[in-house]
């Protein structure tokens, strides 16, 4: 049985993330399909699989025969709401409460599930983070380490564990039988990596990409942005090499962040595929100095002065 101690803390009041997306249940369409409705909503993806939506932020619902597995509560307010929904469409109890990794705007409020008693899992250094930092959520009893597998009527989940990428314990989730796939922060389709990247591992964020495109899957309902298949998570992995090779090219010669921006840009702007990714014109100068200032940094090229 999980521990449900639960600990305080307070919503952030700004909203980090992508535009709201929507998708088909069985045709490609979900690919490019996208709403511009940032309210709470259950949005489907293939069968017994719906996204869950807090304005830009998103989870996973999955269904089964025996009850409900979901996929980040988001906070208190949604957790609340989507308990509700969960009641009246579906009638079924919530049997796994899943964390995607550490951060508090994706995994506060899973205490509102606390009456259906779910195993609540996430990686172990989610919950050193998670208890660490005293957030206000169901503590998990449940950890892993490199991956675990859920077998809930007749339909198995699985969780993996790829490494560093952004925040700690960051995991994928995979619905086999739907070919459906889910990871938060790290992986975004359709729009630029968020501002400055400050949390992320931008090197283990690549190697993780490359892990997800040899895995069996065909849709990717992300925690922020659109949804998509293997060509867009290539595109983003792309990106992110792209800016990360221009930015070791500008660090060798002894450029500065601001001579790399503007030799970069026009680069990755000529590429077609960067280019129509959101937010390129109002994130990717604050992505190349984000990356700039973490390979300068692992490279000891900056010193405390500096």
């Amino acid at each position: 049985m999980d521990d449900r101690k639960t600990i305080a803390t307070t919503r952030r009041d700004v909203l980090i993330g992508g535009c709201a997306a929507a998708a088909a249940a069985v045709t490609p369409a979900w690919a490019l399909a996208q709403t511009a409705d940032e309210t709470r909503a259950l949005v489907p993806v293939r069968e017994g699989v719906w996204r869950t939506q807090e304005e830009g932020f998103f989870g996973l619902l999955v269904e089964t025969v025996d009850g409900m597995i979901v996929f980040d509560p988001i906070n208190r307010g949604f957790a609340d709401w989507l308990n509700a929904e969960i009641a009246r469409r579906f009638n079924k109890p919530v049997k796994y409460l899943i964390y995607s990794h550490n951060h508090w705007d994706h995994v506060t409020g899973g205490q509102a599930f606390d009456a259906h008693d779910p195993v609540t899992v996430c990686h172990e250094l989610a919950r050193k983070s998670i208890v660490r930092m005293q957030l206000d959520t169901r503590l998990p009893g449940q950890t892993f380490a490199q991956g675990f597998d859920i077998e809930l009527g007749g339909r198995r989940v699985e969780l993996r564990y790829l490494g560093q990428s952004d925040g700690q314990g960051s995991i994928t989730l995979r619905v086999p039988d739907q070919g459906v796939l889910s990871a938060v922060d790290w992986l975004v389709i359709g729009r630029l990596p968020y501002k400055y990247l400050y949390r992320y591992n931008v090197d283990g964020t690549i190697a993780s990409l490359r892990a997800v495109e040899d895995m069996d899957w065909e849709i990717a309902a992300p925690g922020h942005a659109g949804m998509g298949g293997k060509d867009d998570v290539r595109v983003t992995r792309r990106y992110y090499e792209a800016v990360c090779d221009g930015v070791v090219e500008g660090l060798v010669a002894k450029r500065s962040a601001d001579e790399v921006v503007k030799s970069l840009r026009p680069q990755l702007a000529a590429n077609s595929d960067f280019a129509a990714l959101k937010e390129f014109d109002a994130w990717v100068d604050m992505n190349i100095r984000g990356i700039y200032e973490q390979i300068a940094k692992v490279e000891g090229l900056v010193n405390e002065d500096d």
